[in-house]
């Protein structure tokens, strides 16, 4: 299902503002979803503009309470900022004072960029990585794939090393730790004790960084 940008409505919560699309089909019962940092509110073919008001502002709020309060957003168009590589940048906001700022027509734009920013840094630390690894530097095919589920994958049929988008959000240090994981497969298939002694050999603070993947937060913090 493609998201039609400009039929998108607006709502504030708290201090966020959220986008939400309204969806009408041939349904009896209202629903709500998220795809592509965007509300779903699903809801009967019949329903007219004051029911779905009526019923937008006691489902909505809900379901940022339940599954978005205290979750950071990658990007928001509607709050205009960015994390990359696990910093916050303004995002289409003119900046006189010299402040970091990126500008983008629409996600389309923005997917294409955060892509192209994220596989030049993958080929590149790939390359680094595998000759700590005494792995021959162009062995592996580096793509980036839209995986729900994992964050990378290591092909041996194809020789193929596949990575998440949303990594590019994370810090350096977060993204390198996945790739390390990867290039482990080389040696050993399964997630075994022999896997994790090669993994922490080349990247020790592993299980310290892998955290900050796990719980979504893009800045690891050496300190914390």
């Amino acid at each position: 299902m493609d998201i039609d940008k400009n039929k998108l409505s607006h709502f504030y919560y708290g201090n966020n503002c959220y986008e939400f699309l309204v969806i009408k089909k041939r349904v009896k019962n209202i629903s709500v979803r998220q795809k592509d940092h965007i509300m779903l509110l699903t809801v009967p073919i019949y329903f007219s503009s004051i029911d779905i008001n009526k019923y937008a502002k006691i489902l909505l709020p809900r379901f940022v309470d339940r599954y978005l309060k205290g979750k950071i957003m990658p990007f928001s168009f509607a709050n205009q900022y960015l994390y990359l590589f696990g910093q916050r940048y303004e995002l289409n906001v003119f900046s006189s004072s010299g402040e970091s700022f990126y500008y983008f027509e629409d996600e389309k734009e923005l997917k294409k960029y955060l892509k192209k920013t994220l596989l030049n840094y993958l080929k590149e630390k790939v390359k680094f990585y595998s000759l700590l690894m005494n792995i021959p530097p162009n062995k592996y095919k580096v793509t980036i794939r839209d995986m729900k589920t994992r964050f990378g994958s290591n092909s041996q049929k194809t020789m193929t090393l596949s990575f998440q988008l949303s990594l590019v959000h994370y810090s350096p240090l977060i993204i390198d730790s996945v790739i390390v994981h990867e290039l482990a497969h080389e040696f050993v298939h399964a997630h075994n004790k022999k896997f994790y002694q090669i993994v922490l050999k080349y990247f020790p603070s592993y299980y310290d960084v892998q955290k900050y993947l796990k719980k979504g937060h893009y800045l690891y913090d050496e300190n914390r």
